[in-house]
């Protein structure tokens, strides 16, 4: 609660976070002894705001938006006392740490001149011409990876399902994939991999070409994937979350 306070005023916006007025003091209590100019532990230089965003051998050190991607946030709040950086020394404060995922989520800001380096999504719907209309050749299944499926003591119970609008094809949810049925000869004409965990959604676009899936790993990890439905490849995957998507998100 008093972070809240001296990071913002009441009913005021949060207050936009910098590297140089406020991280790099926190960097250089905690972090540039073995991060800074005279060692480099990992390649990784959190002397200067360049030097930062461009990370070390391990990677790129942050993320624009995405703290919970971010090795730099994800290193000081490794709960793990013998990886946890800063090594051997005591944690760093939760009051500092709230201020680097801040800084990192609100966009990177080098200095109160700057602008948000997380990119600006166009959320806008913009309906293609007939959208809504049959499609010349409508998607069905032509040779789909194979996935290969563990075995399992009892069957999934069906979580999710959708038909295409213009085929007789089925999409029903299983363990780590998608089972894809023609309902008029009831034979599984294929499969899609869904390693991210178990589907809990599944809808096909309104021309049937793309099928999203969405699902993931109770209490652990969630994410949404769109697939081609004459190929099966993986058009797009959305999300980062700390749990499953599901019809309730």
């Amino acid at each position: 609660m008093l972070m809240a306070l001296v990071l913002r005023g009441v009913g005021a916006e949060p207050q936009a976070l910098t590297y140089e007025e406020h991280i790099k003091p926190i960097l250089r209590e905690h972090c540039l002894k073995c991060h800074g100019e005279d060692e480099q532990k990992a390649d990784l230089n959190l002397q200067t705001h360049a030097s930062t965003l461009k990370g070390g051998s391990g990677g790129v050190a942050v993320v624009a938006g995405r703290s919970s991607q971010s090795l730099l946030f994800q290193a000081i709040t490794d709960p793990d006392d013998g990886a946890r950086m800063p090594l051997k020394k005591a944690a760093i404060p939760q009051a500092q740490i709230a201020m680097i995922k801040q800084w990192i989520d609100s966009g990177l800001r080098e200095t109160s001149a700057s602008k948000s380096m997380v990119a600006e999504r166009d959320l806008s719907f913009k309906p293609a011409a007939g959208a809504g209309a049959k499609p010349a050749s409508p998607a069905m299944p032509e040779k789909l990876p194979v996935v290969k499926v563990a075995k399992t003591l009892r069957p999934l119970p069906v979580l999710a399902m959708d038909a295409s609008p213009w085929t007789p094809l089925l999409a029903v949810a299983a363990q780590e994939h998608v089972r894809l049925l023609n309902v008029e000869t009831q034979e599984e004409v294929g499969r899609l991999a869904f390693p991210e965990g178990v589907p809990q959604i599944i809808h096909f676009s309104r021309d049937g070409a793309v099928l999203m899936v969405g699902g993931g790993r109770p209490v652990k990890s969630g994410k949404v994937v769109l697939f081609d439905v004459k190929t099966g490849k993986r058009l797009a995957v959305i999300g980062d979350e700390v749990d499953s998507v599901n019809p309730q998100c």
